[in-house]
């Protein structure tokens, strides 16, 4: 028998789905892949976050290159929640693709940039050099420009809920809080 924030988490996650589509299905498994680790524990390596730390629950969130900005309160909402449970206990990466609008280095130094003004200390900032990275594909993270970021929370590197488009609304935040919640219970 679910929980109650089980059930919640799932059906934020489905309704969620309601709008464009992107990520890998509730379920699936998240795999293996090198991104350029830009801030974090593993800055300056190609560390794949899912090797190294997918035994722990997990937040991977997918930026569309185009719109870096979508993840900043995310972010910051993310490493305080990390704050509160520790990253021995959680852990959460994002992977943003650059859409070829830049060179790969200058993409890379604008992130890490990005992740240095907002102040982060736990959660990690990650760079595919193109949206046509293999990656991109194996996550199946939608190409369509309207796509800004697509949410994927794992546990055991299965996929329990997901957002497209995360808004960061009163909704959202609980939503996301509830699903945080349920991969963080013992199973």
């Amino acid at each position: 028998m679910r929980s109650a924030a089980s059930l919640l988490a799932l059906l934020a996650g489905v309704s969620a789905m309601a709008g464009p589509t992107s990520g890998l299905k509730l379920g699936e498994f998240a795999s293996a892949f090198e991104p350029h680790h830009v801030s974090g524990a593993d800055k300056g390596t190609d560390t794949c976050p899912v090797c190294k730390y997918g035994l722990l629950p997990g937040v991977l969130v997918w930026v569309n290159g185009e719109h870096p900005e979508q993840a900043i309160p995310l972010a910051k909402t993310l490493d305080a929640k990390l704050s509160k449970v520790g990253t021995d206990r959680l852990r959460a990466f994002f992977v943003f693709y650059n859409p070829g609008t830049k060179s790969a280095s200058q993409y890379k130094a604008d992130v890490a940039a990005m992740a240095a003004k907002a102040g982060l200390k736990r959660v990690a900032f990650t760079v595919l050099d193109s949206p046509k990275a293999e990656p991109v594909e194996a996550y199946k993270i939608s190409a369509d420009p309207a796509v800004k970021t697509t949410v994927l929370v794992y546990k055991k590197l299965r996929v329990k809920s997901k957002w497209v488009n995360y808004g960061g609304t009163a909704a959202d935040q609980k939503a996301l809080g509830t699903a945080l919640d349920a991969v963080l219970k013992p199973s």
